[in-house]
């Protein structure tokens, strides 16, 4: 049956009889270009079947009816379907699973229908307006309430944060380096026979006691300036009795920073007279009741000394005229009156960097002179172990360096045991005012500042220094800033620390500005470029200082964060006395076998047992116990822990999960699809419009060019 298409439709309510299946004429009256005339039953809207039964495709489509049981209208992308025989590529339209043309809101209806995302179903298959408002309004506010949420956590994730955590561990644990400096910076001895060095001599010569306090040295001196004698015409140094009790003496002493008066009976009147600055009360008494006079009242006259004003008659500047002179004070600095004491001092240690750097390694002390005994774990060591390193302020310093050092038992008998004859004998007087080492603990492998971090120990005393060794981790990259230091350990040699770090800085703009170096950074000077000199002109050393100021002031700033692994040393001390007077006589003889000519000097001091004590220290230091602390840094949200915590979001306010986002996913690429094939279809159209016009064109002129032959 050529040019007859088949046709079936079907009720979609069926009584006991079926509709027949009608044959349809597309070409008939009965089919128009609007509507379709058919006989068809009462009930107006039916779902109905259009089969081709050349093609064998089926077409679903629910058809309105222009008015009711009077001519059904057919959408133009069906009837232009239905006449291409199922074919609707043509007009880029597309269908789905069901036959269905595909559309924004057929495809928008079937995600709702399927989806598992909570409310939008609800949304979907609600047949009261209110109801669908309702569940829109709660859709939206939850829509907002996970923006927020989501917001939250994206914030707090890319902040990096960081939490900090301590653990306990236990092993044998790596011994520190231990740097020792003798307080005294110049041997008194090997001094005086350099040759040279004359500005340094003349200081240390006017800085003797005896030149800045010649009256000290005087014993008829009086400190009151009396002439005459006390009242009562006694001696000032004598007490009287009363009674028949004898005249007893007390004398003020002094220990530690405190003034004891000790009397020598404890019967009768008693009378003590202060020396120099040590007390300024005058006490008379009995045994029944005791009076004061103040010294102010007894002489009105006399006014109080400073110890600045005893350093009057040295300048400073005389012997060292380069430095440059001090800036203002800032705003939030203090303003006082300088010390002359550390204006000497500073101008000490001008004079002392002006020798020649292996010049002042022999002048100074050496562990070889200095080192009596030295064990580790029961274990000999000697002098070959130490390594030297300059300072300005302490000289010649010395660190046991040794990476075999591990110690496997806590307590002082697993650690270090050092017993340091100091050379007390040799000291410069006026330039060091006390007995004794700076020890410093620190990490192997960095370079030491004793100055800034050390520790004084006084000599004619036992001391023990107990460790507990705690390391720190730090996160670096977007979590914090920190530095691992290899760049600095291969440009200097030595781990990287902050304050290494900031010597170096300083250091490098110094040299940069200057083109020399400071005194305190000479190690990293001679790393960096060994050919460099000290700042010592007027010009340079007013470079230094600018340099140095801008630092200070904070207008220059070195990058020197904290390093990503440090270790600290928390420490205990404890003293003693030490040694016994006896046993200071076998340390003097451990002196002799070493140096004979040492061991004569020291003789001269067997009879006075503190001076014979005072040049010699004994040093323990170990760890209390294997048990040490590590501090790390983690990142407070990891990418697990951030991924969780938006699938709970999304899933706590939309019910949203991985499979749902899939399908939302999907229907984004369908609506994608469903564009771009429209598009497409457009675009066929217009280029087979235009191929018909092109056609109908060319036939045209044909036409023309036909009849214009026929004419001629």
């Amino acid at each position: 049956m050529d040019g007859i298409q088949h046709t079936s439709y079907h009720s979609s309510r069926q009584s006991k009889g079926r509709w027949k299946n009608q044959l349809f004429d597309p070409h008939a009256d009965r089919y128009r270009e609007h509507g379709a005339g058919f006989e068809r039953p009462s009930d107006c809207q039916r779902q109905f079947t259009f089969m081709d039964l050349n093609a064998h495709r089926f077409y679903n489509g629910k058809f309105l009816y222009k008015r009711p049981c009077d001519g059904l209208h057919i959408s133009d992308g069906d009837k232009r379907s239905y006449r291409n025989g199922g074919h609707n590529s043509d007009i880029g339209g597309s269908v789905d699973s069901k036959g269905k043309k595909k559309s924004f809101r057929r495809l928008l209806s079937r995600f709702a229908e399927k989806t598992s995302m909570v409310g939008v179903p609800y949304i979907n298959n609600a047949k009261l307006w209110w109801a669908k408002l309702i569940w829109c309004f709660l859709l939206l506010c939850a829509l907002g309430a996970m923006s927020l949420h989501l917001w939250y956590l994206i914030d707090q994730f890319f902040s990096w944060p960081t939490v900090t955590k301590v653990e306990l561990g236990f092993s044998d644990l790596r011994f520190p380096r231990i740097t020792v400096c003798n307080v005294n910076v110049l041997h008194k001895g090997r001094l005086n026979h350099y040759a040279g060095a004359d500005k340094l001599k003349e200081l240390v010569d006017k800085l003797k006691p005896e030149n800045v306090a010649p009256n000290q040295y005087d014993p008829d001196w009086d400190p009151y300036g009396n002439t005459g004698t006390t009242p009562g015409n006694k001696d000032p140094t004598q007490g009287t009795s009363n009674g028949n009790q004898s005249p007893t003496q007390s004398a003020p002493t002094v220990h530690q920073g405190r003034t004891q008066r000790t009397p020598t009976g404890n019967q009768g009147s008693t009378q003590s007279a202060p020396t120099g600055n040590l007390g300024h009360t005058q006490r008379q008494g009995t045994q029944t009741d005791v009076t004061e006079t103040s010294q102010n009242e007894a002489v009105p006259n006399q006014r109080r000394k400073r110890l600045v004003d005893t350093y009057g008659d040295i300048d400073p500047s005389k012997y060292d005229p380069n430095k440059p002179p001090s800036p203002p004070p800032l705003h939030n600095e203090y303003d006082g009156e300088k010390d002359s004491q550390e204006e000497i001092e500073l101008a000490f240690r001008t004079l002392y960097m002006n020798i020649r750097r292996n010049e002042r390694v022999r002048l100074g002390h050496n562990i070889t002179d200095m080192l009596l005994s030295c064990t580790f774990n029961g274990r000999v060591c000697d002098a070959g172990m130490f390594r030297l390193h300059g300072t300005p302020e302490y000289g010649n310093c010395w660190t046991l360096d040794n990476d075999k050092f591990t110690v496997m038992t806590p307590g002082p008998e697993g650690g270090l045991k050092l017993v340091l004859y100091m050379e007390s004998m040799e000291y410069l007087q006026g330039i060091t005012t006390g007995y004794g080492a700076r020890i410093q603990v620190h990490e192997p492998g960095t370079y030491p500042y004793p100055v800034h971090e050390g520790m004084h120990v006084p000599a004619s005393m036992e001391t023990s220094i107990g460790l507990k060794l705690v390391t720190v981790e730090r996160l670096n990259g977007t979590y914090g800033d920190c530095e691992w230091g290899a760049d600095f350990q291969a440009k200097y040699g030595v781990r990287y620390t902050r304050r290494s770090c900031y010597s170096a800085c300083v250091l490098e703009d110094i040299v940069s500005t200057c083109g020399c170096h400071s005194d305190d950074a000479e190690y990293f000077a001679q790393r960096l470029n060994d050919s460099l000199g000290r700042c010592e002109s007027k010009n340079e050393t007013a470079c230094q200082a600018g340099v140095e100021r801008r630092y200070e002031t904070m207008v220059s700033v070195c990058p020197c964060p904290n390093p990503c692994n440090e270790t600290v040393y928390v420490k205990s001390v404890s003293q003693r006395q030490w040694p016994t007077d006896d046993y200071a006589r076998v340390l003097l003889q451990g002196v002799c076998e070493m140096d004979l000519e040492k061991c004569k000097n020291l003789r001269m001091l067997i009879n006075d047992e503190r001076a014979l004590s005072n040049s010699f220290l004994r040093l323990n230091i170990y760890y209390e116990d294997l048990n040490y602390e590590m501090i790390k840094e983690y990142p407070e949200i990891e990418w697990q822990q951030f991924l969780s915590d938006v699938g709970g979001a999304i899933g706590l306010w939309i019910g949203l999960s991985i499979l749902s986002l899939c399908e939302v996913a999907q229907l984004l690429v369908e609506l994608c699809n469903f564009v771009a094939s429209k598009a497409a279809g457009e675009y066929r159209r217009s280029r087979k419009h235009r191929r018909k016009q092109d056609h109908s064109t060319s036939s045209a002129n044909d036409q023309r060019n036909n009849s214009d032959l026929s004419r001629r």
